[in-house]
């Protein structure tokens, strides 16, 4: 969802009643944290590197999820932090920052935060209607829930962007479908789940499940439907199953699991570790019989699939 502008918004200066209600949204700590190549620190240029294929493949996916997270994140987080609400309501804990538009926005856009003491849990959201409109034609577009107990530093919830209804009153905006995240922000780290749905132009759905501590390491598990033998099979798509764990210095292993389609009852299985310079250390794939390099340099020693 594009917000390209608060000119409507009033700059925030000292505090507002409203800010115990927005201590408790969602924040950049629910992105995943995998460790990207920094070619300076691992003394390697960067076409020098033979990059393991699944450590791109992990960053690729991670890279996907966390710029559609941080889309409607940035946008929650520069508006609260940034700008005063431009209603507040005490008596019935609500507070709201909006309506706003440019000059070439079809839509107005709306933010608001509500509190219920009786549950102890807050809702969140952003409303958006045609400018030719009254905000009686609105649709949330963006809804989330913190459930009861959240605090600053600890808090779970769920949130859901429609991006149909987005592109519906926005043309220009291209995405369709929805996304949603369900997270657990505790003590030590964060985990959640993302899921796509009927997402994009080829209606893609898939769900990624990650899980990983704020000092670095984590693990994200993610189920595809792709054809392990194009060329000499029968066309049927097998389904992937992938483990991807890392540690804080950059090293991984993704072990993925084939069943279905061509393979009928039987499975195939496919390992690759890759060292701190995302180089691969080890390969083994049990279709082929293929097994290259060292397992024990492997940052994990055994495999590990989503159970």
């Amino acid at each position: 969802m594009r917000i390209t502008t608060l000119t409507l918004l009033l700059p925030l200066s000292g505090c507002f009643q409203a800010n115990t209600m927005t201590d408790v949204l969602p924040d950049e700590r629910i992105q995943v944290n995998l460790p990207v190549d920094d070619a300076a620190a691992k003394g390697l240029a960067k076409d020098e590197r033979d990059w393991s294929s699944w450590y791109l493949f992990t960053a690729g996916t991670t890279e996907n999820i966390n710029t559609m997270i941080a889309s409607v994140l940035f946008w929650v987080d520069t508006i609260t932090t940034d700008y005063r609400p431009t209603y507040v309501d005490n008596d019935t804990n609500q507070a709201t920052w909006g309506p706003w538009a440019t000059a070439l926005d079809p839509v107005e856009t709306l933010l608001w935060v509500n509190y219920d003491p009786s549950s102890d849990s807050h809702s969140w959201g952003f409303d958006q209607w045609p400018r030719d409109a009254d905000q009686s034609a609105s649709s949330t577009v963006i809804l989330g829930e913190i459930d009861p107990g959240a605090t600053r530093e600890i808090s779970s919830g769920h949130f859901e962007a429609d991006f149909t209804t987005i592109h519906e009153l926005d043309p220009t905006e291209p995405a369709t479908g929805l996304f949603a995240v369900d997270y657990d922000i505790h003590a030590s780290g964060v985990t959640a789940t993302a899921t796509f749905t009927d997402f994009g132009p080829d209606s893609v759905t898939a769900e990624y499940a990650y899980d990983q501590t704020f000092e670095g390491d984590g693990q994200m598990d993610l189920m595809i439907l792709a054809d392990v033998n194009p060329e000499s099979g029968t066309g049927a798509e097998e389904t992937w199953t992938t483990r991807s764990r890392w540690a804080a210095t950059g090293a991984g292993r993704a072990d993925i699991l084939v069943t279905g389609g061509d393979l009928g009852d039987g499975t195939a299985t496919i390992t690759e570790c890759w060292s701190d310079a995302f180089e691969p250390v080890y390969y083994a794939e049990s279709l082929s019989g293929t097994e290259q390099g060292d397992a024990t340099l492997c940052a994990f020693e055994s495999a590990d699939y989503p159970g």
